[in-house]
């Protein structure tokens, strides 16, 4: 693998002084991002939330806020291990408190029970799963009925989906994630857009949990 691949491979599974390095990079993308899925998620104080593949942990620190003066908690998985312990220690008194549950784990196969979120977010991560109707699928399980699960993407302001030269990258569009949600047995599927940076929208596509 070249130098380039090396970093590109970051994207997908930070790990290291790059992961690091990637991690700060993905915090700047990222942070308007999560100002747009919070329109869409219907967030309360009292919602126990799950983030999968939190990366850098912009979205910690954004999703974190709005519970902060309410009983809901906030749930990460990632599977980097160097993401993991950055972040333990970025929102130590977080952890600390209760507020914040942090570990490594596949979305295909969380280590959660049952009925047990009441929102659930991926930002910019989708790309990697190797199974996304996996994902989907296991995000339903360990979801309540009618909680809500959200899916973010890059897209060009043309409507082009975003392709990287990743290692592991697959692009998604609109369609692609509708068709997705649908297929998982999800209800209320919808989708909004929000300016993210000069030439590009943040897509968010996002459904409901159906009732058992």
């Amino acid at each position: 693998m070249g130098m380039r691949d090396r970093w590109l491979h970051q994207f997908g599974h930070p790990s290291g002084l790059r992961g690091r390095a990637v991690g700060r990079l993905l915090d700047r993308m990222h942070r308007r991002v999560y100002g747009g899925a919070l329109e869409c998620l219907d967030l309360a104080s009292h919602h126990d939330v799950l983030e999968i593949g939190f990366g850098g942990g912009v979205g910690l620190g954004v999703l974190g806020e709005c519970l902060r003066e309410g009983t809901g908690t906030l749930t990460g998985i990632d599977i980097s291990h160097e993401m993991v312990r950055h972040n333990t220690k970025r929102f130590a008194s977080d952890v600390q408190s209760g507020k914040l549950h942090l570990s490594i784990a596949d979305v295909a196969d969380l280590p959660f029970p049952d009925d047990h979120f009441d929102r659930a977010v991926a930002v910019n991560t989708v790309y990697y799963w190797p199974v996304p109707a996996k994902g989907l699928a296991e995000v339903g399980r360990v979801l309540k009925p009618e909680a809500l699960f959200l899916i973010a993407v890059g897209e060009r302001k043309n409507g082009k989906s975003m392709r990287l030269s990743i290692p592991g990258h697959t692009a998604y569009s609109e369609a692609d994630l509708t068709a997705l949600f649908d297929e998982a047995g999800y209800d209320d599927i919808a989708s909004c857009r929000v300016p993210t940076r000069p030439g590009w929208n943040g897509l968010f596509v996002y459904g409901r949990n159906p009732k058992r």
